[in-house]
């Protein structure tokens, strides 16, 4: 006898169709399992079904404001619509119309926390500083309230705990990698054998995650001898610092040293990644950072490269504990340059480096494992839901 599934709809309001966490490692798996996978978006892109799941568009929001009020409640109709018997959303501002879900529906309602939201808030330079506080404050409390309808709270880092610390329905799914995107026969590279050096940074290209210094560092290493060298910088940049980004490569005439292709498939960045000899994580210290081991860590290992990261204590522990990688000041570009220079001068320590990070990802730190606690709160919810 066939094992009944589940009627799921997966909620955004603000990650793009084709998220990683969301889209590629959530809705996926869920669909391989059998059950029946939908997932609302707001980016204009119209619907599709893609790898088993159907995707709705409630069509892209004007600006932040009209999101939160109006892209919201339009998420809300559109949900209400399907009449499923799982609402998984992604977004805190969702959490405008969690109640309402669970007012007008028997459907369990689980919260998926991305980040640090309130720290996230104080963190925000966009925000005037003033306001900060009273954002922060008046989302706390509307979070509060709406988690009395909320069955299950998702985090996708062990920290956020404490901000949940009274409740029973928490659950860590971290964001590890899904390590079956990488070449199965792992090459390690001998700096030394190469004729030039590829350094990558995978993520945001803000001036919060270390841009401005990885292009100071990349000045200081030419300045320094070190000629063979390329940076890339994969991810988005947003539109209000593009120009001081570019700006700066054209001040120290480093675009034939720069490469910036944008947003790229998953499974592209995988094949940047294995062509890659040292990977990046040079985060400023935001609150938000310090208490979250970013995704693309655990890839860097994943595929054998030695790692350079920012110093923050939860990441020297990962590095140090593995010994793959170097952790430096993110603020010093010189440090980062460094810090470079002693993994190209040393070879055969930068492969054991490389070598000591994957072992870790294929035996703890993959989706693949982790995935399996997602699924689990889905067959609980099965269960329920056929006993009721």
């Amino acid at each position: 006898m066939n094992k009944k599934k589940l009627k799921i709809i997966h909620l955004t309001s603000a990650h793009p169709r084709n998220d990683t966490r969301v889209f590629v490692k959530m809705c996926s798996s869920l669909a391989n399992q059998g059950h029946d996978v939908s997932l609302i978006v707001a980016d204009g892109l119209g619907d599709e079904t893609k790898s088993g799941v159907k995707i709705f568009d409630v069509g892209v929001a004007k600006n932040r404001f009209y999101r939160i009020f109006f892209t919201t409640l339009k998420v809300y109709k559109m949900a209400i619509k399907q009449n499923v018997e799982v609402y998984h959303f992604h977004d805190p501002e969702l959490l405008l119309i969690s109640w309402l879900l669970k007012l007008f529906s028997r459907s369990e309602i689980i919260y998926d926390v991305h980040e640090n939201i309130k720290k996230d808030i104080l963190g925000k330079v966009w925000l005037p500083f003033y306001s900060r506080k009273i954002i922060a404050f008046l989302f706390v409390l509307i979070e509060k309230l709406a988690l009395k309808f909320i069955d299950y709270i998702i985090i996708a880092e062990d920290s956020y705990v404490e901000n949940y610390k009274n409740r029973n329905n928490v659950v860590s799914v971290r964001n590890y990698p899904i390590i079956g995107l990488r070449n199965k026969n792992i090459t390690l590279k001998n700096i030394k054998d190469d004729s030039h050096l590829n350094i990558l940074y995978v993520g945001g290209v803000t001036k919060i995650r270390g841009a401005i210094e990885l292009i100071e560092s990349l000045n200081f290493l030419l300045l320094a001898g070190y000629k063979n060298i390329k940076l890339k910088l994969i991810g988005p940049i947003y539109i209000d610092f593009k120009n001081e980004l570019f700006e700066l490569i054209n001040k120290y005439r480093l675009n034939s040293y720069v490469s910036i292709p944008g947003v790229i498939s998953h499974k592209k960045v995988y094949d940047e990644l294995e062509r890659a000899h040292i990977g990046l994580s040079i985060l400023h210290p935001d609150p938000n950072f310090i208490e979250s081991i970013p995704t693309k860590l655990y890839e860097y290992m994943s595929v054998g490269i030695p790692v350079i990261a920012s110093n923050f204590t939860l990441w020297k522990k990962i590095i140090d504990m593995h010994k793959c990688g170097i952790c430096v000041n993110p603020l010093n570009p010189k440090d980062i340059a460094k810090a470079i220079i002693y993994i190209i001068d040393n070879p055969i320590k930068s492969m054991k480096m490389g070598a000591n990070g994957i072992a870790p990802v294929e035996d703890l730190y993959n989706w693949e494992k982790e995935s399996l606690k997602l699924i689990k709160i889905y067959d609980e919810i099965l269960l329920i839901k056929r006993l009721d």
